[in-house]
């Protein structure tokens, strides 16, 4: 199963006015690692480590950032059980 992308990455990012580039620089990851968590193609469960970074990296606090990724995950078992 196609994982969705991670929307609300992308929606952070931007209204940051960063690329994927400089968000990966910022969690000290390479680009294609962050891209591919971003389009859904990796990270299907990110542990706290990741999350933390991401939350750093994209300026908001982690409990909004977790809200966010829990969401995502509701949305996997979504689609994975009308699949």
């Amino acid at each position: 199963m196609k994982m969705p992308p991670r929307y609300y990455l992308k929606d952070l990012r931007v209204k940051l006015r960063k690329t994927q580039r400089q968000i990966a620089a910022r969690m000290g990851i390479e680009n294609f690692v962050y891209c591919n968590i971003e389009n859904g193609k990796r990270g299907s469960l990110m542990n706290a480590k990741k999350l933390y970074a991401f939350a750093k990296a994209l300026e908001i606090p982690l409990d909004e950032l977790c809200k966010w990724e829990i969401e995502y995950l509701n949305l996997i078992e979504k689609v994975k059980g009308e699949s």
